[in-house]
């Protein structure tokens, strides 16, 4: 059996449809894929199991971050992915992460790309209350330049923070910041896993 090199840490929550759409296939050897399950009502965990995961049956939903390091806790690999259950991963880019990743002791999170192609923002410039505000009022030009870190193929950039759909580090790292915050149940707390990142001396990167 091979050594575990990454361990991907999904969590789901009435996703049954959406893994089943975008996590069968192959994997590496050397990749392992969690899924912890909030107590789905669509069989979500019974897929995750046919697709090959290791699959964590929680009783209740105790939200995005608490699964999170429940998925952490038993993740046997030097690399952590978190990945939503909407991303494909694309595994030939692992071995790029992980030069990045130790190359800068940091947090990366991947390239996001939408189904047509399109790169997908997942950078985000210091969360200050006027760059929230114009950005939710719709100036998307506005928010490109100041509210977004934009991604370039090939370009490495850093980022305050960056949305929880797919973040990477060394297990040793993540579990020296404590993991993900359990106050935030879902929403924000990816902004807090950043800023406990870059507060530890671990710098963020698009």
């Amino acid at each position: 059996m091979s050594e575990v090199r990454w361990s991907l840490i999904t969590v789901s929550y009435n996703s049954a449809a959406t893994l089943e759409a975008h996590w069968d296939g192959p994997r590496p050897a050397d990749v392992e894929w969690i899924v912890v399950d909030n107590a789905s009502a669509d069989g979500s965990a019974d897929v995750a199991e046919r697709l090959g995961a290791r699959t964590i049956r929680r009783a209740d939903n105790g939200g995005f971050s608490k699964a999170n390091n429940e998925g952490l806790a038993v993740a046997a690999g030097r690399y952590i992915a978190f990945v939503n259950p909407d991303v494909r991963v694309d595994y030939a880019t692992l071995p790029v992460l992980e030069r990045t990743i130790d190359e800068h002791d940091a947090i990366v999170a991947p390239q996001l790309t939408y189904p047509d192609g399109r790169l997908q923002p997942n950078g985000r410039h210091a969360p200050t209350y006027p760059r929230k505000v114009i950005n939710r009022l719709g100036f998307p030009e506005w928010s490109a330049e100041h509210y977004y870190v934009l991604c370039e193929p090939g370009v490495t950039r850093y980022a305050t923070w960056a949305i929880g759909a797919a973040l990477t580090g060394t297990a040793q790292t993540i579990r020296a910041i404590g993991g993900w915050d359990e106050r935030y149940f879902v929403y924000e707390e990816d902004k807090e896993f950043c800023l406990d990142a870059w507060e530890a001396g671990h710098p963020v990167i698009v």
